[in-house]
């Protein structure tokens, strides 16, 4: 199975876990399984999302193969990230 790397703020969405293996064949199965393991991931996240596979950046290459040996990182741009972490600060108590 890949070696997926969830880097930046998107631990946000998928309670802490920055890391894990799945069997997806591309960065499209790669999002689909990732919404189906943590729902709270939004829809539009592939807007922004770059994605590399073994050291390869891959933008809105969304059929890019993904080997069973392959390490993906996911990436937020620094804005979608300033975003997010002024979200996540109107939320604390």
């Amino acid at each position: 199975m890949a070696r997926i790397v969830l880097t930046g703020n998107l631990k946000l969405y998928t309670g802490g876990v920055t890391e894990l293996e799945l069997e997806s064949g591309s960065i499209r199965s790669l999002l689909r399984d990732l919404r189906r393991q943590f729902p709270d991931i939004p829809e539009d996240i592939e807007d922004e999302l770059a994605v590399s596979i073994d050291g390869i950046l891959h933008q809105d290459d969304w059929f890019a193969k993904i080997n069973s040996d392959s390490e993906v990182r996911t990436t937020f741009p620094a804005s979608r990230a300033l975003h997010i972490s002024r979200m996540s600060l109107d939320h604390m108590p």
